[in-house]
């Protein structure tokens, strides 16, 4: 395996972990320009307190920046100017900090030094801000909310109103991520951005430094133009499957996919995205309900679906198990996973995204009672799944 694809393995499982892990309320990193003390915003709809997030009085739901690509800054001393006219904004960061090449089109992303080059596993201070979606007619304070509510954020931080790149933002600090992290939510020429570094707090230096560095450098110098180019955005009406006689639809906005599965079987109350049979077997590995389930896995960073077939190892694999699948439009993979219960298993790349969907215990030998069910979930969801924008 290349040095490269180890990376992108490593960086999918810190994905899967950030999902898990529960936010905490942190003070923010210095940033751009607070909002006065006072009522509500209009543009933001967030009160001081951290209250509402709904519709201002005033709607300004596009919030034109009245800026150009002329009216990007120039570098100064120790930073480096960045320019997407495509995604219609410009920004400086910090000169020690790289440009990643490797994420989606709509996401610009750089790395600082590791605070530990010798570490295996070094803490690195990452900042992105990406093109999330047409603004739909919301503020930042609604885009925030919004959010929040889709992510199930279990202790909602308390926002602070703040100007960047010359329109209103929504700034909240502690949101869910491996080490925690800092957003801006913004709308600006009718569009949907966000600004997130990670980690947001870090007690030594240098990654102290780094982390209000980027984080100061970037707000206060980004500029928002009009993209130069049109984005097509697909959203889950335009796609998803109707439900007809005897399905159900599921709907995950946060990740981009929707599908059909039987109406006599359930949802795992401890996974949204997981279809479960009435019954429990008893395993090797403790009482199991055979089940379905379908994940996002994180950003391909440029792996191809067959590069990520070819870091299988071997022994994980039934022998001639392996065979093309077409999920949502999208050609993948499938094949029998031994490792642990027997698996049925499915990869799929859907614009820079991996998806998984695995069946368990897929084991006509030792658990025959399981199959019925697993192969007809399974045909239901892979025949009936569509991708969209996710919701970011």
């Amino acid at each position: 395996m290349t040095a490269s694809l180890r990376r992108v393995v490593s960086v999918l499982m810190i994905l899967l972990l950030a999902t898990s892990l529960t936010a905490c309320t942190l003070p923010l990193i210095g940033t751009a320009t607070p909002e006065p003390e006072g009522q509500a915003d209009d543009a933001t709809g967030i009160a001081p307190d951290g209250s509402g997030g709904g519709s201002p009085a005033t709607p300004t739901p596009d919030m034109p920046s009245g800026m150009t690509v002329e009216d990007c800054p120039e570098p100064a001393e120790g930073t480096v100017r960045y320019v997407d006219e495509e995604n219609g904004f410009c920004l400086l960061y910090p000169e020690r900090f790289t440009v990643s090449p490797d994420w989606p089109n709509e996401t610009f992303a750089i790395y600082g030094p590791p605070d530990d080059p010798t570490s295996l596993e070094p803490l690195v201070v990452t900042l992105t801000v990406t093109l999330t979606g047409p603004a739909d007619d919301m503020t930042a304070g609604d885009y925030y909310a919004r959010w929040v509510e889709l992510y199930n954020v279990p202790a909602t931080p308390t926002p602070e109103q703040m100007t960047i790149g010359g329109v209103p933002a929504v700034v909240a600090a502690g949101l869910p991520a491996r080490l925690n992290e800092q957003s801006a939510f913004i709308i600006a020429n009718g569009l949907r951005y966000r600004v997130t570094v990670n980690p947001d707090a870090f007690d030594a230096e240098p990654t102290r430094s780094d982390i209000a560095d980027v984080w100061r450098t970037v707000t206060e110098s980004l500029v928002f133009f009009p993209p130069t180019v049109e984005h097509t955005f697909v959203s889950a009406q335009e796609v998803c499957p109707q439900e007809a006689a005897g399905t159900v639809a599921l709907i995950v906005e946060t990740e981009g996919y929707c599908f059909l599965y039987p109406a006599e079987y359930q949802l795992d109350p401890t996974f949204r995205s997981s279809i479960v049979e009435d019954i429990t077997l008893s395993t090797e590995f403790g009482p199991v309900r055979p089940a379905l389930t379908f994940a996002y896995a994180g950003p391909t960073l440029g792996v191809t679906i067959q590069e990520f077939m070819d870091m299988r190892s071997p022994e994980i694999v039934e022998p001639g198990s392996t065979a093309p699948i077409t999920i949502g439009g999208e050609e993948g993979f499938e094949y029998i996973n031994l490792t642990g219960l027997r698996a049925r298993l499915a990869l799929v790349v859907h614009e820079g995204s991996l998806y998984t969907i695995v069946a368990q215990p897929y084991d006509p030998v030792n658990y025959p009672e399981a199959m019925p069910a697993l192969d007809e979930i399974w045909e239901t969801v892979t025949g009936s799944a569509a991708f969209f924008t996710p919701w970011r």
